[in-house]
């Protein structure tokens, strides 16, 4: 009787051969080892594609919105090269939603309105594409608002009325001062503006502000801790292992942050102001001001 090995088969001239025997139920054991570990890679390989094709698709503002539109709550939309506008979206129904670029340098995302005159949303200059939204996150983009002006009364832009934001790894270019209704944190975030009438960030809208890592550019001045008479109890703005460069050649030092109200403390408001680890640069702090 002779006995062949094929692969993890074999071919038996007799039924009779006791090898052949003993080792067929350990052999069907192995091959359906196999068998199961290919089907699970063709699975993994199956629920793997469409992501990726997704990612590496959207690099038109049409492939943006409609994956906006089928996104669930919590997914993260991967983006590619290119400038995209987020006016043309709409997130209005509390969905907490993740925005990921390729790179400051490679993914922009536009926004901003132009003033509309008699308009009674202070002229709808904001982003109105996530009002309504849950948290947004922002990662590895370049942020603009291409109606931004050099006007220290132009202060109305960013994002209107999301729950909260966050942003990592971003670069925001002109004034932004609109973040909606909750906590908003910068991580790792370049600001970046030729400005000279206009801080890089008002902290007009939202309930505290965290900036850990961050580089601020600027002629004018940083961070602007404003608010007007519709916030009551504490401003929150913290501060962690910042740089404030100013760019500008005036003699005046450039304020890091700036405690400003129109009648925010006369109403009961405050400001708690921190700085933690290594915060460059020279650093002024200006008496609260109010305006009427």
């Amino acid at each position: 009787t002779n006995h062949i090995p094929m692969g993890i088969f074999c071919v038996c001239a007799s039924k009779h051969n006791p090898i052949c025997g003993k080792n067929k139920k350990e052999e069907r054991f192995i091959l359906m080892k196999k068998l199961l570990s290919v089907a699970l890679a063709f699975l993994m390989l199956a629920v793997m594609l469409p992501t990726t094709a997704l990612a590496a698709g959207i690099t038109t503002d049409d492939d943006l919105i409609a994956a906006v539109n089928a996104a669930k709550d919590g997914a993260t939309i991967t983006l590619g090269e290119g400038t995209f506008d987020l006016e043309k979206i709409s997130v209005k129904d509390g969905r907490n939603l993740t925005f990921v670029g390729a790179g400051q340098d490679k993914t922009t995302l536009n926004y901003g309105n132009e003033y509309k005159a008699g308009y009674s949303d202070a002229g709808g200059v904001g982003c109105y594409s996530f009002d309504g939204a849950g948290k947004i996150t922002f990662k590895s983009v370049t942020l603009h608002d291409k109606y931004a002006k050099d006007d220290s009364s132009d202060y109305y832009r960013g994002f209107i009325r999301p729950a909260s934001m966050s942003f990592e790894d971003c670069k925001i270019t002109n004034v932004i001062s609109m973040f909606g209704n909750g906590a908003v944190t910068f991580k790792d975030c370049l600001f970046e503006s030729s400005y000279t009438k206009c801080f890089n960030v008002k902290c007009y809208t939202g309930t505290s502000f965290s900036f850990d890592g961050c580089t601020f550019k600027s002629p004018y001045g940083f961070i602007d801790a404003y608010r007007q008479n519709t916030l009551d109890g504490v401003l929150e703005v913290k501060i962690n292992n910042c740089q404030f460069v100013g760019t500008g050649s005036a003699a005046a030092p450039k304020p890091a942050v700036r405690l400003c109200d129109y009648k925010h403390a006369e109403e009961g408001g405050a400001w708690n102001l921190g700085f933690t680890g290594n915060n460059l640069s020279l650093i002024h702090i200006s008496e609260p001001t109010r305006r009427s």
